[in-house]
């Protein structure tokens, strides 16, 4: 079986998602190949800091921090020999929502997910890649375990 696609994003974790829907938004036909699509199962918390949640906002997607229970952080705080301080964000220049925030990582990056899965003209896959198709050179395509992906 062979499909056609503009684009072919192997990995569907943060940076694949993205780049999978930035260039579906810019109305690429994006074919994305995952290993395992269900959610990662493994206890790890995650924090952004305000300039990657600027980046999401920069892309589309900062709606993906949003129903995952994600908390918003505003900096740090020190805790040593009876002592604290507080080290905050200098955020005072941006709009009240940025900030950065903690997350579990399994879910963050099923949202992260979703939002290229949106777009009809990208086509989100589990599936492994067996062998790349080369031609003088330059990867025209990849076979995913027995289909052919152009």
């Amino acid at each position: 079986m062979v499909e056609s696609a503009d684009i072919i994003v192997v990995g569907a974790g943060v940076v694949g998602s993205a780049l999978a829907y930035t260039l579906g938004k810019d109305g690429r036909r994006v074919h994305v190949v995952e290993r395992d699509l269900s959610e990662p199962d493994r206890i790890v918390g995650e924090l952004l800091q305000p300039g990657g949640y600027l980046r999401l906002v920069e892309l589309g997607l900062e709606d993906c921090v949003n129903e995952i229970d994600a908390q918003r952080v505003f900096g740090y705080a020190l805790y040593k020999d009876g002592k604290s301080t507080k080290l905050p964000y200098p955020l005072e220049n941006f709009h009240r929502d940025v900030a950065g925030r903690s997350f579990h990582h399994g879910r963050f990056i099923q949202r992260m997910r979703e939002k290229p899965s949106s777009l009809p003209n990208v086509r989100l896959e589990q599936g492994t890649v067996t062998s790349l198709l080369e031609e003088k050179g330059t990867v025209k395509g990849c076979s995913i375990n027995s289909k052919v992906v152009i």
